[in-house]
């Protein structure tokens, strides 16, 4: 037993195990005295008899797998099976490649130097939640045989309060980053946010407020939901559902910001500006088209008022005598030359005029009997 476990197996090579515990375990296998052991509880072993041994040389061991957890195990390089929660015996030098949580998880990270549309690094605080996912989700895109290296091998479903299948905790465990699923899911989120922060510019995130500026809840939240998006669709490709994503905060340069508000301050005013010569040109117009139909009005009053007088001098003249009317016109025009001269400025020519040859009986046409004013007539007067 000693030349086996010394020169043989080499076994005191074995992490930090003591000889003691190397040979007692030999002892015990050996006459079936005792039986190795490990548990599996949130997500890790937790405890091991002998102490860390039989994770690192491997069975034949009992392994006891607590509820909502699951192990894949290798031998000689190969994946020989995947289980959930119950008892396993493992063969010799069966090892746990993964242990898998299967509860909900949810990492918190500051996602770093994401640019906007603009090339402004801002700086996120966020998380993201995440399982592996259940058979039903499963269910609802199989459609399909899968590969090898999809786990297609192993089509078996796990029981227990969670059910998944066991290709999906494959996935989890040799579709992902040697990081492991838990921080590939992290990762893609992280990629995701990158791309959809890219289609923003840095005036997007704020709104003013107070005379200041404010984060504007509702980008936020739309970011939110295109990255929750677009990581759900590839995140069953490692054997995960994304639960949720959260953004509590971001970052911008401060001197950004600044420069963001003097911006908005130039552009209220130029807008301001802008507004009031808008307002003052539609009231000019609006003065404008007062006093025009103003003028209208009054004009058209005094058309009205002229004319009425005209035809009633019409009709005067009709009912006189032809000699007084001539008598009459005769002194109306020389009142009119001779209030006309008056003026200093005003030369007064009547070359060849005889009013002898002055006809009056154009002024008698066009009135009607009763004197009244006709449409005709103020439009001709117009």
């Amino acid at each position: 037993m000693y030349i086996s476990s010394e020169w043989v197996l080499h076994m005191p090579e074995v992490g930090d195990l003591a000889r003691r515990d190397i040979i007692r375990l030999f002892l015990a296998i050996f006459f079936h005295t005792g039986r190795p052991y490990y548990i599996v509880e949130n997500g890790e072993i937790t405890q091991t008899k002998p102490k860390g041994l039989l994770p690192k040389i491997g069975g034949p061991g009992l392994v006891i797998i607590k509820p909502y957890n699951a192990v894949v195990f290798e031998q000689g390089g190969r994946v020989t099976r995947i289980e959930g929660p119950g008892r396993v015996l493992t063969r010799f030098m069966e090892f746990p490649k993964e242990v898998l949580n299967l509860r909900k998880q949810w990492i918190s990270w500051t996602a770093e130097n994401v640019l906007t549309k603009d090339h402004i690094p801002l700086i996120f605080h966020c998380g993201v939640g995440f399982r592996i996912e259940a058979a039903k989700d499963t269910a609802k895109w199989l459609s399909r045989p899968l590969s090898e290296e999809e786990g297609g091998q192993f089509m078996g479903l796990i029981s227990g309060d969670y059910k998944v299948y066991q290709h999906t905790l494959y996935r989890a465990t040799y579709g992902t980053t040697a990081a492991g699923w838990r921080l590939t899911s992290q990762a893609a989120t992280e990629t995701q946010l990158l791309n959809v922060v890219r289609g923003y510019s840095l005036e997007d995130f704020y709104k003013l407020k107070d005379g200041g500026l404010t984060t504007d809840e509702s980008i936020i939240g739309e970011i939110v939901q295109k990255t929750l998006s677009r990581v759900s669709k590839i995140s069953p490709s490692w054997g995960v559902t994304i639960t949720g994503f959260k953004i509590s905060h971001f970052e911008a340069p401060e001197e950004m910001t600044d420069k963001l508000l003097e911006l908005w301050a130039a552009r209220y005013a130029q807008q301001r500006i802008r507004i009031e010569a808008e307002a003052e040109k539609a009231a000019t117009i609006l003065r404008g088209e007062g006093e025009a139909g103003a003028i209208t009005v009054r004009e058209l009053a005094r058309a009205e008022a002229q004319t009425r007088m005209v035809l009633a001098i019409r009709q005067g003249l009709a009912r006189m005598d032809p000699g007084q009317r001539e008598a009459l016109l005769r002194l109306r025009f020389y009142e009119a030359i001779e209030k006309i001269a008056g003026d200093p400025a005003t030369k007064i020519l009547l070359p060849n005029f005889r009013f002898n040859d002055f006809d009056t009986s154009s002024l008698l046409q066009d009135s009607d009997s009763e004197g009244s004013v006709t449409d005709a007539q103020v439009e001709r007067f117009e």
